[in-house]
C-alpha cells in the first residue's frame, strides 16, 4: 500500500499478540470503522500496539478522522481486499481482506453490520445536538454527514452482495495472490465441515 505496509502486514503482527482473535476483531473494527467515516489516510502510523506482557496489544485507536470533509483523495491509504478506491469496495473485496488474513469473511460482514449500524446512530446524534451552534451544524452536515452518508451507502451495498468464496474472488477479481491460497483453503475446508 501506498504508505509502506499493508491489511496483511496489520494482521501478520496482530497474530503475534497476546489474544491474537481479539487483535484481529480490533485490526478489522479499525480498519471499517475508518472506511465508514471517510479516513482515506488511515495507515500503519495511526496504529500502535503496547506491550504489557510479553506479547503485544493493540493500543486505542487515535487519529480517527474524516479526512474526506477536508480532502477528496478517495483512494485509500491501506487497501481493502486488494481495492484501493473508496466507491469501488464491493463484498468480495470485504470478504477477500478476510480470507487473505485467515478470518472468516462472515465474522468481517458481522462486524460491517454493526459498525454501520453504529456509525449511521452516532451521525444523527451529533446533528441534532444542541450543543452545536448553527454555522457548525452546517459545515458538518455538507462536509462530514455527507461522507458519512456516500460510505455508509457504499457498505450497505457491499453488505447486500452475497459472501463470496476463494474461488468466486479468484475468478472475478483476481484479488488473492498464489502466495496466500493455502490460507483460504483453511477457511474453505473449515466452512464445509460447519456446514457454511
Amino acid at each position: 500500500d501506498a504508505a509502506g505496509l499493508s491489511a496483511k502486514d496489520l494482521f501478520s503482527v496482530s497474530a503475534k499478540c497476546r489474544v491474537p482473535a481479539v487483535a484481529n476483531s480490533i485490526a478489522l473494527r479499525w480498519l471499517a470503522f475508518n472506511y465508514l467515516i471517510g479516513n482515506d489516510d488511515a495507515h500503519a502510523k495511526n496504529i500502535s500496539f503496547m506491550m504489557a506482557t510479553q506479547k503485544p496489544e493493540i493500543a486505542p485507536a487515535y487519529d480517527l478522522l474524516c479526512v474526506d470533509a477536508y480532502h477528496k483523495q478517495r483512494r485509500l491509504t491501506m487497501g481493502i481486499g486488494g481495492q484501493s478506491q473508496a466507491g469501488w469496495v464491493e463484498g468480495c473485496h470485504w470478504d477477500a481482506l478476510a480470507l487473505e488474513n485467515r478470518l472468516d469473511p462472515r465474522a468481517m460482514r458481522t462486524i460491517l453490520v454493526k459498525l454501520v449500524a453504529e456509525v449511521r446512530k452516532t451521525k444523527e446524534v451529533i446533528l441534532s445536538s444542541t450543543v452545536l451552534q448553527p454555522a457548525e451544524r452546517a459545515w458538518l452536515t455538507v462536509n462530514v454527514a455527507s461522507v458519512l452518508t456516500e460510505r455508509l451507502a457504499f457498505v450497505d451495498a457491499a453488505l447486500a452482495q452475497p459472501t463470496c468464496n476463494a474461488k468466486t474472488i479468484l475468478e472475478k477479481h483476481g484479488l488473492i495472490s498464489e502466495d496466500i491460497l493455502e490460507n483460504i483453503a483453511t477457511f474453505e475446508a473449515h466452512g464445509e465441515k460447519d456446514g457454511g
